[in-house]
């Protein structure tokens, strides 16, 4: 990698994750070229050396003259290195403390270098690289050229649920017609499994040989996700998930957008990009124009497919007063460990809201039940918020769906999840719970 500055100018690199933890690199260019008033500096980084933990690390230049210091994104223009860390990036992986962890460089979707650490796939073994082989030469010699109809693949999050919009999609199109090539595609360990007992002829086990050779054949993917969620996560190469990337997509997304920026995430010249955006207003359709960039026709006023079911018979609650408390997802403690987890922000002050002796009397005043949620990401570390309160209920998704939750809800207490939309549609009241980090 290298970057141009002018001759006066020191330099430096730093890494930055996503909650703003800064560290230097005290590195010394190994060369240095002067050219029109500019310099072309160069490094050599041994990134098996770098202190740090999951997850996602952004590379950054800073320059300084006479004290004053410029941060700026370092950005890959070199096409040779676009191919290799866009495509075989985790094959160049350095295994960390252990083999617990694979580290390697990747280039985001705007083509700034960062650096990962996570923890391997299972699906990242040379027993799944050969049946992915094995499925992609069987498809091109024989099965492409047998006559079918048009195949739609439907998912959700990692594959592994059966209980948001695709799952509602995928079940209204069945009903209509399951003579459609419509599939749902879903792991075969998944605890959602039992929604879809009905509809075994068009449900597909996640990674499976019938879902590569559907993977190749599909012209369109629908899904309440990224599509990327359709093959394995975040592997940066393979025949399928560059398969993938390139069929039509309809996003049906998780939530209603205005609570959260996204829009790089999922914008229209973004890696995730889709044929199709359902939204669920007009001023919602405004957002996506202004600032996803689609146009008109790419985008469609549906509303979400699970908020049909908001409105059928709830659950029978026994008279019991419920609130639901669901604080949103924190991508850099994405896959932290256990002791990370609970010297964050984050979860201490969730822990100290529901330990504290002012909600206990609260809910006992109002006789109220509260079921705390946390994000499907943050799942493993649901009952590090334990306590005494036996007005507190802890739920795991994989145990109940959180529609049902939803439903026989009275109030929502969230920071800014786009649940509060779905409470909000059923013309239930939400709380707005922030974190505010005070200087000391």
């Amino acid at each position: 990698m290298a970057t141009n500055l002018p001759c006066e100018f020191s330099l430096d690199l730093l890494i930055c994750n996503r909650e703003n933890t800064k560290k230097t690199l005290n590195i010394e260019p190994t060369g240095r070229i002067c050219k029109r008033r500019q310099q072309i500096y160069s490094f050599i980084v041994d990134i098996e050396e770098i202190d740090i933990t999951p997850f996602y690390w952004d590379i950054y230049v800073q320059t300084s003259n006479r004290g004053d210091l410029t941060t700026s994104r370092l950005v890959n223009d070199n096409y040779s290195v676009f191919k290799k860390l866009r495509h075989v990036g985790v094959r160049k992986a350095i295994s960390t403390k252990n083999g617990e962890f694979i580290r390697y460089l990747y280039l985001t979707p705007s083509g700034g270098v960062s650096l990962v650490e996570r923890k391997p796939s299972q699906y990242e073994t040379s027993t799944y690289r050969l049946k992915e082989y094995t499925a992609f030469m069987f498809y091109h010699l024989f099965y492409k050229f047998l006559p079918k109809k048009t195949v739609w693949l439907v998912h959700e999050k990692y594959a592994n649920t059966a209980q948001d919009n695709g799952y509602y999609f995928f079940k209204y199109c069945y009903e209509k017609d399951p003579k459609k090539r419509v599939f749902y595609i879903i792991d075969r360990r998944s605890a959602d499994l039992k929604y879809l007992e009905k509809y075994q002829s068009r449900t597909v086990y996640f990674m499976s040989f019938k879902h590569l050779l559907l993977l190749l054949e599909a012209k369109v993917i629908v899904s309440s996700e990224a599509k990327a969620h359709g093959y394995v996560w975040r592997t940066t190469h393979g025949i399928f998930r560059e398969s993938l990337l390139n069929k039509r997509f309809v996003f049906l997304q998780h939530g209603v957008l205005g609570l959260k920026k996204v829009h790089s995430i999922f914008g229209a010249n973004s890696v995730n990009k889709s044929n199709l955006f359902t939204v669920s207003s007009l001023k919602e359709k405004q957002i996506v124009k202004e600032y996803f960039g689609y146009k008109d026709d790419e985008i469609i006023v549906t509303g979400l497919a699970r908020w049909d079911e908001l409105f059928k018979e709830a659950p029978k609650r026994n008279s019991i007063r419920e609130v639901l408390m669901l604080p949103t997802w924190r991508p850099w403690l994405d896959e932290v460990n256990q002791n990370t987890f609970e010297t964050s922000v984050f979860f201490n002050a969730y822990r100290n809201l529901l330990q504290s002796d002012k909600l206990q009397n609260l809910l006992d005043d109002y006789d109220v039940h509260l079921n705390f949620v946390v994000h499907p990401k943050l799942k493993n570390h649901l009952y590090s918020f334990k306590t005494n309160n036996s007005r507190l209920n802890f739920i795991e998704l994989n145990k109940e769906r959180l529609i049902s939750v939803i439903k026989r809800s009275d109030l929502l207490i969230t920071d800014y999840s786009s649940v509060a939309w779905d409470m909000h549609y059923q013309s239930k009241p939400v709380l707005f719970y922030q974190l505010i980090k005070r200087n000391t």
